[in-house]
């Protein structure tokens, strides 16, 4: 199954703060992040890191609301688009 996240208020705020105490790996994800983005397009852009440790670091960041797993829907979807942008404070647009 197909993750996608989708980066929080609080995960944006920690992304432009150079004083977040993020380890460098964390701030890198929130960084690839700038709207819906699919796990499998993260992946490659933290290598040398196996996929493994990375979703590892994926889980990590949504448990502390940093990043938010996106549920299955369509982006026609109207009223998921509307809840979302509510936790990440602007519109949603595909990756």
């Amino acid at each position: 199954m197909r993750r996608t996240y989708v980066l929080t208020k609080a995960g944006s705020k920690a992304r432009t703060s150079r004083r977040s105490g993020l380890p460098a790996h964390y701030r890198q994800i929130l960084g690839l992040i700038r709207s819906a983005i699919n796990a499998d397009d993260i992946h490659p852009a933290m290598r040398p890191h196996s996929p493994q440790q990375v979703d590892g670091w994926l889980d990590e960041l949504d448990t502390l609301g940093f990043i938010s797993l996106m549920p299955n829907a369509s982006w026609s979807d109207q009223s998921v688009g509307e809840r979302w942008q509510g936790v990440i404070g602007q519109p949603l647009r595909p990756a």
